[in-house]
């Protein structure tokens, strides 16, 4: 493949406007708000991405699982703009308290979190627990806890140990 078949084939992918459209009808429109809130969209920039730009290049790092360089290249081909993997740093920083409010939205819209649970003191949380086997010739194994808190949204407990002996099994005990 040459790389202008690449480069209009990026292009296409990122910027083709019924795509873009059809994610944005299923995300909170409150999306923008949020962006500039948490400070992810300054105005003061020396160059001046939208929030449109912005939006897909978070998505591309933090869903597609690009790099921030990868993620930096594809956003200044596809927008003949430069985009620096230092400035999606900076973004990406502070995108953690967006995605979780836009998740929170999104679940509220869905009536996947009631409101009942929380407003009489109960604390819904997902529990899960596995083993890990660490690789190497020791191969040693761990048991991992966790649980999550639906309500807030939030990873509320996280308990590591070894997954042999006495006490160390999944058990609702240790929680």
């Amino acid at each position: 493949m040459n790389a202008h078949r690449l480069i209009n084939g990026i292009n296409e992918s990122i910027l083709n406007d019924d795509n873009w459209a059809w994610f944005l009808s299923f995300i909170p429109k409150e999306w923008t708000r949020l962006l500039h809130e948490k400070g992810i969209v300054q105005r003061s920039s020396r160059v001046d991405y939208t929030d449109e730009m912005i939006l897909k290049a978070l998505l591309i790092h933090t869903f597609a699982s690009k790099s921030l360089r990868e993620t930096a290249a594809l956003m200044s081909l596809a927008y003949d703009k430069k985009i620096s993997d230092v400035a999606l740093y900076k973004r990406q920083k502070k995108s953690a308290e967006f995605f979780k409010e836009m998740s929170l939205l999104l679940m509220s819209y869905i009536k996947a979190i009631q409101t009942y649970p929380s407003s009489h003191g109960l604390n819904v949380r997902l529990i899960d627990g596995t083993t890990i086997n660490e690789p190497g010739d020791t191969g040693s194994l761990y048991r991992i806890i966790y649980t999550f808190c639906i309500n807030t949204f939030v990873a509320d407990y996280i308990d590591v140990t070894s997954a042999k002996g006495k006490g160390h099994g999944e058990s609702f005990k240790r929680i």
